[in-house]
């Protein structure tokens, strides 16, 4: 013969609805934990609630993570006149971000960037790394940005000489995400930075009468002056509470200002990641 059990389910259930009438009041949490039962219930509601966060509210809502890490691997294009050459590689991007707020209309994300190419035509080489901290609104299908980067460019030429440079600027962009399907989002994103206006000094730590060491590579005086990003994607459910596939293609187009000559740098390039995420 069965062991009569200490609460029926029609109690539970009882249990669960004065609960949520009075809140989180000493009374109502005293009255649930008095069984097991009752207690794994209110997890499964309240882990419930926030798996299907993303089920509730307009689509550029459901869409929006609360925060999320992004990796993805580009395989990239770069023409170079600093360089004086043109080549393929790879390159490695971290985005890290979050959303504030309850409907996520405020965001912050981080986005790092390391590309690193050796040109064969003439030997050249480039390394480069870019790190933008952005804030964003979201209206509705548009997101305005406003942010700072941080630029590290190194670029060695097969004449002896070198660009390296160290720079932050400030900027701007505009982003477009449409939800289609409730599985997949189209997305484009375009940034804008400009060097803030600083004081420019000579360099007299070298003179024309010192002597340069033969065979010593010779740094060029050289400028960061602005840098544009555009970028077009897609990112599609995987799980649809944590994991989503992303495609796009990105084109980042910079101009150097090197000895007092304006040189153009462009790289484009496809790629492909994923983004985990969670809703709340």
């Amino acid at each position: 013969m069965m062991r009569n059990l200490p609460y029926t389910f029609t109690q539970e259930m009882h249990l669960i609805s004065e609960f949520s009438r009075k809140s989180l009041s000493s009374e109502g949490i005293n009255m649930c934990i008095r069984t097991p039962h009752c207690l794994l219930t209110l997890l499964l509601m309240i882990g419930s609630h926030l798996l299907n966060a993303q089920s509730n509210g307009p689509d550029s809502l459901r869409q929006t993570m609360t925060t999320y890490l992004q990796y993805d691997i580009g395989s990239n294009t770069y023409e170079s006149d600093t360089a004086a050459s043109k080549e393929s590689s790879q390159s490695d991007t971290f985005t890290l971000g979050t959303a504030a707020g309850y409907e996520r209309l405020i965001g912050v994300s981080l986005r790092s960037s390391r590309n690193s190419v050796d040109f064969d035509l003439n030997g050249s080489s480039m390394n480069t790394r870019w790190q933008d901290l952005m804030l964003s609104y979201r209206l509705g299908w548009f997101t305005p940005a406003i942010g700072a980067g941080l630029s590290e460019i190194q670029i060695e030429t097969a004449n002896n000489e070198y660009v390296d440079i160290y720079r932050a600027s400030l900027g701007a962009g505009l982003g477009l995400h449409i939800p289609l399907w409730q599985k997949m989002v189209i997305s484009g994103d375009f940034r804008f930075f400009e060097k803030p206006p600083t004081p420019r000094f000579d360099d007299l730590s070298l003179t024309s009468a010192d002597a340069i060491p033969e065979g010593t590579p010779v740094k060029l005086d050289a400028q960061l002056q602005s840098r544009s990003d555009l970028d077009i994607g897609m990112s599609v459910d995987i799980s649809r509470e944590f994991l989503d596939f992303v495609i796009g293609y990105r084109i980042k187009s910079y101009e150097l200002l090197v000895e007092n000559e304006k040189k153009s740098e462009y790289q484009t390039g496809l790629y492909v990641g994923f983004k985990l995420g969670a809703y709340f």
